[in-house]
């Protein structure tokens, strides 16, 4: 079966595509049944604009929005045909400017795509400011995970504690936590209760979030992971 994300990031050159990092095939895996819902992408991180112009063409009724310390590429912010691409300039930690970008977008986001600068603190710091922001049924796309085991960017092998591929790997609990059956008599709904060790762990790594309550699925590919917010899209 043809692959149109595939298609979109050979036509406009995308680092993306299948020769190289891959990631189209994963993306179409997960992302085909959204394609006409989506309404609004964020990817943080634009480069030449190669990936925006990919994600227009792939998510035909959506509006995608790119940010860049750098801002727009020449060319690309506005050009005729390109009415659906929106480039903010600003540096991807700053709660302020993704706040603004998400109120741009209605108050959510259906997609977010961090291909920023891969770094660590950076990474977690994104997550934390616009997951709250996602749209239920909508996707958390970190890439380049690979970084967190390479020196030059300040990591090693095994990856250190405060490394985002650790970050994430620790979000797996938040997926799962809610089956932790504590009464066997309990009548609460479906016969489980949150652990209150987990909860206090939780709201001290989250404060002012509902993390804990939102992380429907996490999908760990080469590379690349993929947070789907629970509901509906």
């Amino acid at each position: 079966m043809p692959n149109p994300l595939e298609q979109a990031a050979v036509k406009y050159g995308t680092d993306k595509r299948a020769a190289l990092h891959g990631y189209t095939c994963t993306y179409h895996r997960h992302l085909a049944p959204l394609r006409e819902r989506v309404a609004t992408v964020l990817e943080l991180g634009i480069h030449k604009g190669a990936s925006l112009l990919m994600w227009k063409e792939y998510f035909p009724q959506a509006v995608v929005h790119g940010l860049d310390i750098a801002g727009a590429p020449r060319g690309l912010n506005g050009k005729v045909g390109r009415t659906r691409i929106i480039c903010h300039r600003g540096n991807q930690i700053h709660k302020k400017v993704t706040d603004a970008i998400a109120d741009a977008c209605g108050g959510t986001i259906d997609i977010v795509v961090d291909d920023a600068s891969h770094r660590d603190e950076d990474q977690k710091r994104s997550f934390l400011n616009l997951w709250p922001r996602v749209t239920p049924g909508g996707y958390y796309i970190v890439e380049d995970v690979c970084c967190n085991y390479w020196d030059s960017f300040g990591n090693q092998w095994p990856p250190h504690e405060g490394a985002t591929i650790n970050f994430l790997r620790g979000l797996v609990h938040d997926v799962n936590f809610r089956g932790h059956r504590v009464d066997p008599d309990s009548k609460h709904p479906m016969n489980v209760r949150r652990p209150k060790a987990l909860i206090a762990d939780l709201q001290e790594r989250f404060p002012n979030t509902d993390m804990d309550l939102t992380i429907e699925e996490i999908v760990f590919a080469n590379s690349t992971v993929l947070l789907r917010k629970r509901g509906d899209l």
